[in-house]
């Protein structure tokens, strides 16, 4: 069965789908929604909100894709997300349209989700809140081109990594927080992960890098970690550069 709502354009409330048995959802005209919660349904293969901008500040608990049998996921209109979204343990979804999204003030994870096999946020510029993507077993590319600020912590793990675009990356991190723990950016791969550019990032809060491919490795404008620094690599990693490096607010870890 499935379910078209085509002139709907505002929810001020929550949209709930738990454990029922629909198999398409399409809801091409909803631009205002507070928050979805669609957990657990199976026989959900088709989930389409192409309109939704993502900009209300979740009243009633941020959103949550979770569980469910959609294969693909179209959220090409959402713009900027001040709330949380939760995409996690779809097994079947291949695919995430977050195309559009430009700031990041809130936290997108998005994990385990088992055949994911890459992720681009083609025009993410700036944020303040968090971005998760871990343990999806098959991502291996995961496309930040244009992401030049982040006040906040970015966190991406993946064992078959072979790609992530970050080279427009200038600072990143909470703005004034040395908490341990707190990472501005963490990366980590299989040991894989190569052509990581980091050639622009000059100020972080924590820095932590793990499974690069690469012989060389460098932050050659790199000034300062108000927290950690941190590269852990495999045997393959025989040359680290970080020339313009002054400060560091707790502690450097190689290994």
């Amino acid at each position: 069965s499935s379910l078209s709502m085509p002139a709907l354009t505002t929810i001020s409330g929550r949209f709930t789908l738990n454990d029922v048995g629909l198999t398409s959802l399409t809801l091409t005209a909803l631009t205002t929604i507070d928050s979805v919660y669609f957990v657990n349904n199976a026989s959900l293969t088709e989930l389409n909100l192409p309109a939704w901008t993502g900009g209300l500040d979740g009243y009633y608990g941020g959103s949550s894709i979770q569980n469910n049998g959609i294969t693909s996921l179209n959220l090409s209109g959402m713009t900027a997300l001040e709330s949380d979204l939760i995409i996690s343990n779809n097994s079947g979804l291949a695919s995430i349209n977050v195309s559009n999204l430009a700031t990041l003030d809130g936290s997108l994870t998005v994990t385990n989700n088992a055949v994911l096999s890459s992720l681009s946020l083609d025009d993410l510029t700036s944020g303040e809140g968090t971005l998760i993507v871990t343990d999806n077993d098959e991502l291996s590319s995961l496309l930040l081109p244009k992401l030049a600020t982040f006040n906040g912590d970015i966190n991406i793990s993946s064992e078959g990594l072979l790609a992530v675009d970050v080279s427009s990356l200038t600072s990143v991190g909470l703005s004034g927080s040395t908490s341990y723990g707190t990472f501005g950016l963490e990366i980590v791969a299989g040991g894989s992960l190569s052509g990581l550019n980091l050639s622009k990032l000059a100020t972080a809060n924590s820095i932590s890098i793990s499974g690069v491919g690469d012989a060389t490795l460098s932050f050659p404008v790199l000034a300062s970690c108000t927290g950690s620094f941190g590269v852990y690599t495999s045997d393959s990693l025989t040359s680290l550069s970080v020339p313009s490096l002054k400060t560091v607010g707790e502690w450097i870890a190689l290994a």
